[in-house]
């Protein structure tokens, strides 16, 4: 897998080089793999991951990363793995298409410092039709401390706010993994 530089955040230059695809399964209490795989709503473990060298700046007088910059390193994360489905967020409010944090949540493993460069792994774990949950994984890139696990929930909304159904080519672009009417 290759990273990218460390430096201050910006943008990849081709849609696969700061992710990785890792196919395989999902796996759900309510229904089974067969059952996923029959009904064509199978899904499989997109997961993206991007270096992020924590700045002065983003820590408190005791140089510890605070605690709103994981929801920023969060947004990073999600923008990436669409770009790296081909997707540019821009051309989704553009269009009118617009996601909203409705769920953010963050486990607080062991605090992050000035300088450290963390490692954050974004993955789509359920995709409904107005609807998408990440999980995120957050570590100490030099040597693997987990610093935060998290999740979100985004639902999909129109320029007036109003819920609507992810466009069907962004599910098209996702692998269709459509896997809930919620």
């Amino acid at each position: 897998m290759k990273s990218m530089a460390l430096q201050p955040y910006s943008r990849p230059k081709g849609p696969r080089e700061a992710c990785q695809i890792v196919p395989g399964p999902l796996y759900w209490p309510t229904i089974t793999n067969a059952q996923r795989f029959a009904t064509g709503s199978a899904i499989t473990d997109q997961t993206c991951t991007i270096d992020v060298r924590v700045r002065y700046a983003e820590t408190d007088p005791m140089g510890v990363l605070h605690h709103s910059r994981y929801a920023v390193f969060l947004e990073m994360g999600r923008t990436e793995l669409l770009r790296k489905d081909g997707v540019d967020y821009r051309d989704l409010e553009a269009a009118g298409v617009f996601f909203v944090v409705t769920h953010l949540e963050v486990r607080f493993r062991s605090p992050a410092r000035y300088d450290d460069v963390l490692a954050i792994t974004t993955r789509i774990e359920r995709v409904g039709a107005a609807r998408i949950d990440h999980a995120y994984t957050i570590t100490e890139r030099a040597g693997g401390r987990r610093v935060a696990e998290a999740a979100t929930t985004l639902a999909c909304v129109d320029a007036d706010g109003r819920v609507q159904a992810i466009p069907a080519d962004l599910l098209g672009r996702m692998g269709g993994r459509t896997t809930s009417t919620r």
